[in-house]
């Protein structure tokens, strides 16, 4: 049944002959800024800003002047955009905590259920089908790139766009369409593309603004002519300094919780809304303008309202064990519940420079009962959701799950405010590292360390430090003493583990790979560490198979083991029991080396030349260095006909240095395809390279004789053919 929206011009005061007609429901656009303070648009004030799209999308709607985000993290802040719910009730309280549960009222799943088709494309980790942002989209991109750290995985905006051109094109327009793109670029590491990065190299942060408003600027113009409203919000905001914050993630600042939100559109009547509003506003106001009704049980309003505005911060106690930031907006005013509480008069101090806590006690103290009566519970007191084992695996790996520091729960933490050393030292070395400016890193953790010998997530920065420095016998020494400081977590025991197999003391490491693995039961990689290191001990494999069996007797779901256990039988030929697990292992993140291979190489002998291509492909995209994997899949392609693949696969193969090989494969590609202008740039550069090398001299003969040049074609084969012999008779 096709509903509709009216426009607000319709009101009781038009004549009937001169109302403007309903418009039919409208494509929706969603587009979320990561890492974006509001205070750098144009259309809050920034007089420097490049952001003319978005100031027009801003100019022409309604624009929310005090827009807040619950949490200042990618994660529980979307969830948050998308449920109605503030982080307590949806549960995901940072990075890694859990995801977006499939049962959740969401704006997709609510539109849906009124007829629309829906889309996202995705530019970072944070925002992939992992954390359950997939539920409710008919089609889902985000094939962001794996890198070393998936956290840093992201793609750009350019990327982001065109596959959401591309769904909508497919689509058409005859039914409504709702889009959600998210843009990351604004994160750190702030690395524009040019020619931004030069015309701003003075402000990066602006740089990347301008990048992503020029893209908003195409997904803008392939709507024009269609009813169309767009919905721009920032995740979250960018310390940049202020308040001693480098990033986000640690306080509740304006300067990383109040963000850009702007709707423009039918039905929209340009204004400036000055009443705070928060992210978990966005749905009960979407559905509101479409005359739907909220879903009952969330905690946002239909804006504007005057409700009270909740914002937190957890990363202060799990990695510094100190009291976290928990905020509260009413009537002006803003708290944060800290043992020495802050009060700011937000429309007088809007830097938040003042405390007026003290001074204003009463006030204070009003605040503080409004936050208690919402009964919101305290991070140790909220339980995370259950994460993929692998997802969990990775985050634990990475140190985002297990490395909250452990602390009486009836003892006050620390106020960070006593503690700047510690805040300020910690957020440069996490730059330096990320910098991979291992030395300064290294000796500001150690200076950390001399004053808080206790923390964990310090000396685990610094045991990286120093392994990357080649320090392992240091890195070894450190590791010991963290574990002894703290036997009972699992993550220390994994690092540990690490430093051990790397120095080849297997033993050891495949013993307290086990010992983490029983600390962290869902991080499943631990227990394919300690098989492996297992395998690694002289006269072990049968035993190291055996554990890899029982392991995987009891997570049969466990990617990463079956390509484990399914290689280890095809190397004692079980090729009927190793093909299944080898199947099962390639739908890994990050399938093991040479499971691709095998799959791909038992397709081509059944002559299964698609599948054999594949998982060819698939195999040199997480191990680019295998050249039995390229060498075969030269085959498949050559059997295809397929010189322009032979062509690329060669130019990929040749990015790793010269060879004679694959220069003459890509020379044969151009050559079949008779671009022999191009087959001969490669071949005079393989040429002078690999003088000595007969089948380029055969290769360049044809060439010659394909130029006219059959006298020289004639010697070059007679030179090939002499050389062939020498060698022969070597």
């Amino acid at each position: 049944m096709t509903r509709w929206l009216v426009l607000s011009a319709l009101t009781a005061g038009c004549a009937p002959d001169t109302a403007p007609p309903p418009v039919a429901q409208p494509h929706i656009v969603l587009i979320s800024l990561d890492t974006t303070r509001a205070d750098r648009l144009g259309s809050y004030g920034y007089t420097k800003a490049r952001t003319e799209t978005l100031d027009k999308l801003a100019r022409d709607g309604r624009r929310f002047e005090h827009a807040y985000s619950p949490a200042p993290l990618t994660i529980p802040a979307h969830i948050s955009l998308f449920t109605g719910l503030y982080p307590p009730n949806h549960g995901v309280r940072g990075n890694g905590d859990g995801v977006m549960r499939e049962d959740h009222h969401t704006l997709m799943r609510e539109l849906k259920t009124m007829g629309y088709r829906t889309a996202a494309s995705v530019s970072a980790f944070v925002t992939t089908r992992k954390w359950g942002f997939h539920h409710g989209f008919d089609a889902f991109f985000d094939a962001v790139p794996d890198t070393q750290n998936a956290w840093r995985g992201e793609r750009p905006a350019s990327q982001v766009i065109d596959d959401a051109l591309g769904w909508v094109q497919e689509s058409g327009f005859d039914t409504p369409l709702f889009v959600w793109t998210h843009l990351y670029d604004p994160h750190h590491p702030l690395q524009a593309p040019e020619p931004y990065a030069t015309e701003l190299s003075d402000r990066p942060y602006d740089a990347e603004l301008a990048y992503v408003d020029d893209q908003v600027e195409r997904l803008v113009k392939q709507f024009e002519g269609q009813p169309t409203l767009f919905i721009v919000v920032g995740d979250h905001g960018e310390g940049l300094g202020d308040h001693g914050e480098l990033g986000h993630g640690m306080y509740v600042y304006d300067s990383t919780q109040r963000v850009p939100m702007f709707i423009s559109g039918p039905g929209i009547t340009p204004e400036v809304v000055e009443s705070p509003v928060s992210l978990v506003d966005v749905l009960p106001t979407v559905l509101t303008h479409l005359g739907q009704p909220v879903p009952a049980g969330i905690d946002g309003h239909s804006a504007p309202h005057s409700a009270p505005i909740y914002m937190e911060a957890f990363m202060l106690e799990d990695r510094m064990g100190l009291a976290p930031h928990i905020g509260l907006i009413k009537d002006g005013k803003k708290l944060i519940d800290l043992p020495r509480p802050e009060l700011y008069a937000l429309n007088q101090d809007p830097g938040e420079l003042d405390n007026v806590a003290a001074s204003q006690s009463s006030e204070t103290i009003k605040l503080k009962k409004a936050l208690s009566d919402l009964g919101y519970p305290g991070r140790s007191d909220s339980s995370s959701m259950d994460l993929d084992p692998e997802v969990a695996a990775q985050l634990e790996a990475l140190g985002y799950v297990t490395q909250a520091e452990a602390h009486d729960p009836d003892k006050t933490l620390p106020d960070p405010k006593d503690h700047r050393d510690l805040i300020r030292w910690t957020q440069r070395s996490e730059r330096l590292l990320q910098a991979k400016k291992y030395g300064e890193a290294d000796i500001l953790l150690a200076k950390l360390l001399e004053q808080y010998p206790d923390l964990i997530r310090p000396a685990t920065r610094r045991i990286t430090a120093l392994s990357q420095l080649g320090r392992g016998d240091e890195a070894i020494a450190l590791a010991a003493e963290a574990r002894a400081r703290h036997p009972d977590d699992g993550n220390v025991a994994a690092i540990f583990a690490g430093l051990l197999a790397k120095a080849g003391r297997w033993n050891e490491a495949a013993e307290l790979y086990r010992e983490a693995a029983d600390k962290l039961p869902w991080a499943s990689h631990l227990k394919l560490r300690g098989v492996m290191s297992a395998a690694k001990i002289a006269d072990n494999d049968t035993g190291a198979l055996l554990e890899a069996e029982q392991y995987l007797r009891s997570d049969p779901d466990n990617a990463v083991l079956s390509g484990f256990v399914g290689l280890h039988y095809l190397r004692k030929r079980r090729v009927a029991e190793a093909m299944p697990l080898l199947s099962k292992g390639a739908t890994a993140d990050q399938p093991m080396l040479m499971v691709n291979f095998h799959l791909g190489a038992k397709a081509h002998q059944d002559k299964r030349l698609e599948d054999a291509e594949r998982h060819l492909r698939a195999e040199l995209q997480h191990h680019p260095a295998n050249v039995m994997a390229a060498r075969l899949l030269k085959d498949v392609l050559v059997t295809n006909d397929d010189w322009q693949g032979m062509i690329s696969l060669a130019s990929r193969v040749l990015e790793a240095g010269p060879s004679a090989e694959w220069s003459r494969i890509k020379a044969q590609g151009m050559f079949n395809l008779k671009q022999f202008a191009a087959c001969r740039r490669v071949l005079d550069r393989a040429m002078t390279q690999h003088p000595d090398n007969p089948p380029l001299m055969l290769l360049d003969a044809n060439t010659l004789k394909k130029e006219g040049k059959d006298q020289e074609s004639l010697a070059r084969f007679q030179q090939a053919q002499a050389l062939w012999e020498q060698k022969k008779g070597r």
